[in-house]
């Protein structure tokens, strides 16, 4: 196409350019169709037919805003997919966060829940051991108690049979003082 209108040979042109315009609006090349719009327009111009060269360099013009605006479109929507995969990226990372957080405080609650358990166990079992002992103090006292009502019944038993046996002044030096002084004594039975 180029090369007929540099060559002058407008009708060959001009053929190669409708055939290319309509293979172009059918396959939907719109890259090629700008192109086409712009020969097209350079055709007309070299014809001197400025109307219809305005036609298709405006055509052209069009096409390439098109163009250009599908371009910034598909970037903008890459853009606006790219963010918004960020930003979904930003939540996960939030939201993996804030679970760690959570784990490490349901952790930390069984923890403490379970030094609690550990502690009142142990409690438990000291207040238990501390029963027990009470518990034997108290039999220990009360078999000494026993001994002791015991001791003092032998010991009242003791004291009156050697009340019964020595006289009551001898008696009572001997469990005062263990020993006693020899005396005289004129009657004895």
């Amino acid at each position: 196409m180029k090369l007929h209108l540099q060559l002058h040979q407008y009708q060959n042109a001009k053929d190669y350019l409708d055939k290319a315009e309509k293979i172009a609006k059918a396959s939907d090349f719109k890259e090629v169709l700008k192109e086409t719009y712009d020969f097209i327009a350079k055709w007309y111009e070299a014809q001197d037919d400025y109307k219809n060269a305005l036609v298709f360099s405006r055509k052209s013009f069009d096409m390439n805003n098109s163009l250009l605006s599908e371009e910034s479109t598909k970037n903008r929507e890459e853009l606006q997919t790219k963010y918004q995969s960020e930003q979904k990226e930003r939540e996960i990372e939030l939201l993996k966060k804030d679970n760690n957080i959570q784990q490490l405080e349901l952790d930390r609650q069984k923890l403490v829940a379970n030094l609690i358990l550990v502690g009142l166990s142990l409690l438990l079992c000291l207040m238990a051991f501390l029963g027990y002992l009470y518990h034997l103090k108290k039999k220990a006292h009360k078999e000494l108690s026993d001994l002791y009502q015991l001791l003092a019944i032998e010991k009242d038993k003791t004291d009156q049979l050697l009340l019964n046996i020595l006289p009551s002044k001898v008696a009572n030096d001997l469990k005062e003082q263990g020993k006693t002084q020899p005396e005289l004594f004129e009657n004895v039975t």
